[in-house]
């Protein structure tokens, strides 16, 4: 680019000047903008090439598989991609962009069993790892609770899905158990002779969660299992 002279001179000498300016285009250059992937393992990520300087229009070729040869590349995993930009002269200019993931969006449940037969005192807590914070929770329960913890829980099977702000979703599944049903019988020794105190009982116990502990209407109250 630039200006040029050229000086034309004849057979009898005559002499005569000409100038030209040679332009050039501004030069090509490409920078890209990246969408991520929205949930791990997916095809949800795109890019797209801004382009500036050099001849319009412009071609596009992206190193995908198939080739895309639009300004926007979509359906993209994560990695690292390359497009090559020609311009209406055949120049060239590559750029490249790097398409990232959140880590993949796993769930856990902790629990605490029912304490006694038939009651709805269990309760389970949701952990969750990865994905995109903050999270949504949905428990299977009825009404559904929607916290990280569900509470008044009976025995049984409950399941909760997590969404993460992104809109991927896992679920947990957590078992809250109950103990057998507390009962208890009992065995007495008569008295052997009238006014006498030989008299003794004994209570057995099934079910409930050991160890457990008594209490006799005696006088002093007796706190083992058998009284006498």
């Amino acid at each position: 680019a630039g200006t040029y002279t050229v000086t034309v001179t004849d057979a009898m000498g005559c002499i005569t000047t000409a100038t030209v300016t040679i332009t050039e285009p501004p030069v090509l250059a490409a920078t890209t903008v990246g969408n991520n992937v929205s949930c791990f393992g997916t095809a949800t990520g795109s890019a797209t090439v801004n382009v500036t300087g050099g001849t319009a229009p412009f071609t596009y070729s992206w190193n995908t598989l198939p080739v895309q040869t639009g300004a926007t590349a979509t359906d993209l995993t994560a990695g690292t991609y390359t497009v090559t930009v020609t311009d209406a002269a055949g120049c060239v200019t590559t750029t490249t962009v790097t398409i990232t993931e959140p880590p993949v969006l796993n769930a856990t449940a902790s629990f605490n069993n029912v304490s006694c037969f038939g009651t709805a005192t269990g309760s389970a807590t949701v952990n969750v790892t990865g994905g995109t914070a903050p999270y949504t929770y949905s428990w299977n329960t009825l009404p559904a609770q929607t916290g990280a913890t569900a509470t008044g829980l009976v025995a049984g099977t409950y399941t909760v899905n997590v969404t993460d702000a992104m809109g991927c979703i896992t679920t947990a599944t957590v078992t809250i158990t109950e103990p057998p049903v507390l009962a208890a019988t009992t065995v007495g020794n008569n008295v052997d002779c009238f006014g006498t105190a030989t008299g003794s009982a004994t209570v057995n116990v099934i079910g409930g969660t050991a160890p457990f502990t008594y209490s006799w209407n005696t006088s002093p109250v007796q706190t083992t299992a058998t009284a006498s």
